[in-house]
């Protein structure tokens, strides 16, 4: 491993449960071969949602995901984030959800990215009564896969806070070379 453990990136476990559970199933009929050990590892064990996993292991596990399930459809990552988002916001992420007040919700996203991610920072910007502004510094290599599932979760937290015709975009990708991710949520 190039990287220390103490400066490993990585991510909690609550962030990969319902990925591993899928690609799991997947597997069921469709083997998939070339995994490293450590992405490997993620679908063999039992995965704890206060632990801390791997960063890379979990972002191959993501692009397999992308590629046999997703079809390599941003479209369709985006859907999945808002799944997942909704998922988490109903459940262990609920207090960051101010029902009737989507840009609260939005702008309450950046305090959970530290708690999820132990590198990066997400940055929120009321840009409107009801518009976040998002940059996401300290991430460069952030794959398509993984921004799009980014925004589901913004999406996800605004429906839920009670916001009907949610819109987004997405200024800057860093998967096609810009230094960071920067998006708009309008709710």
């Amino acid at each position: 491993m190039a990287e220390s453990a103490e400066t490993e990136r990585q991510i909690k476990g609550l962030n990969l449960i319902a990925l591993v559970k899928t690609l799991r199933m997947y597997r069921r009929k469709h083997p998939t071969v070339g995994l490293s050990p450590g992405a490997e590892s993620l679908l063999t064990e039992r995965i704890l949602v206060n632990k801390w996993y791997s960063h890379a292991a979990s972002l191959e596990l993501m692009r397999v995901f992308y590629r046999h399930l997703l079809g390599s459809n941003p479209e369709n990552a985006l859907q999945a984030g808002i799944v997942g988002g909704l998922a988490a916001f109903e459940d262990n992420h609920r207090a960051f959800v101010v029902n009737g007040d989507p840009a609260a919700s939005l702008y309450a996203m950046r305090h959970i990215w530290g708690t999820m991610l132990n590198f990066g920072e997400l940055q929120a910007e009321l840009v409107g009564e009801k518009s976040v502004r998002f940059t996401l510094t300290g991430y460069p290599d952030v794959p398509e896969v993984h921004g799009m599932l980014i925004v589901g979760w913004g999406i996800a937290a605004a429906q839920l806070s009670g916001a009907k015709d949610v819109t987004y975009s997405i200024e800057r990708r860093p998967w096609q070379g810009d230094p960071s991710l920067v998006y708009l949520i309008n709710a």
